[in-house]
């Protein structure tokens, strides 16, 4: 991490930006931020109008300035949608329809007792999972809010958003911000943002990168513990077992390094 922050203060330093602008640097959690803010002034001599953020503040941020609807926090975040979710589970469960009766009948036999301490940990686990959705699985997202998906955690999800007059969560924001990116990218953009550690984002935030890429400078900052590409090096037994399934033109795959290989 000492050399990717000699990185960082090297590009700072080479290049540096409009001072009354922030410089914009993203890291995967807040205690990383708190010691590269700390190394940046010691191999710098001064760190200040720094802006250290989490990749869905970052992106929600710069999604905003595109879209100004956008409220400025996420409604959908987690530790918000499960107190959401904790009021409409009861309301899914005490439907009279038939219909819904039918679909949220698991949800009425676990919430049965009327315990809120069994109904407050389903919506905290939901508010993670429907959060993974969101990142992970848009398109179902958009199948559900279409209606055209009949079970209990679709229609508790058409609940949560069918009020919503504005893009409020992170699928509905990623459309309209495609829409908005084709009339031009905005005017409130940074020059440049550095992501500083970060080993894994989801394909819809990459989509987002890509696009907010067009028009200011990514710079990223990733740990490896080779300078040649490695990613495809496999175990052994990994390619014992890929000998018998694998087509030819898969062969290229090889062992290399051993510690590399279980990394």
């Amino acid at each position: 991490m000492e050399t990717l922050a000699g990185g960082l203060a090297e590009a700072i330093q080479a290049a540096p930006g409009d001072p009354l602008e922030p410089e914009r640097i993203v890291v995967p959690h807040p205690t990383l931020g708190r010691w590269l803010t700390l190394e940046l002034a010691r191999r710098l001599g001064i760190a200040g109008h720094l802006k250290v953020e989490l990749p869905a503040q970052f992106a929600w941020s710069i999604m905003r300035d595109a879209v100004p609807t956008l409220p400025p926090e996420r409604p959908f975040a987690p530790e918000r949608l499960r107190w959401r979710l904790f009021e409409a589970l009861t309301r899914l469960t005490r439907r009279e329809a038939s219909s819904a009766r039918a679909a949220s009948g698991e949800l009425g036999r676990y919430l049965a007792d009327g315990d809120p301490r069994k109904r407050f940990e389903l919506a905290d686990r939901l508010a993670r999972a429907y959060d993974r959705c969101l990142l992970y699985r848009p398109e179902w997202i958009r199948e559900w809010e279409g209606g055209e998906t009949p079970h209990w955690q679709a229609q508790l999800w058409r609940q949560l958003t069918e009020d919503e007059t504005r893009p409020t969560h992170w699928v509905a924001a990623i459309d309209a911000f495609e829409q908005a990116l084709a009339k031009g990218a905005p005017k409130g953009w940074p020059q440049r943002a550095s992501f500083f550690g970060i080993d894994a984002l989801s394909p819809s935030y990459l989509d987002v990168l890509r696009r907010a890429g067009e028009a200011i400078d990514i710079h990223l900052f990733m740990l490896s513990p080779c300078r040649e590409y490695w990613a495809d090096i496999a175990p052994r037994r990994v390619n014992r077992r890929r000998a018998a399934s694998l087509d030819p033109a898969d062969e290229h795959r090889t062992e290399g390094n051993e510690l590399l290989a279980a990394w």
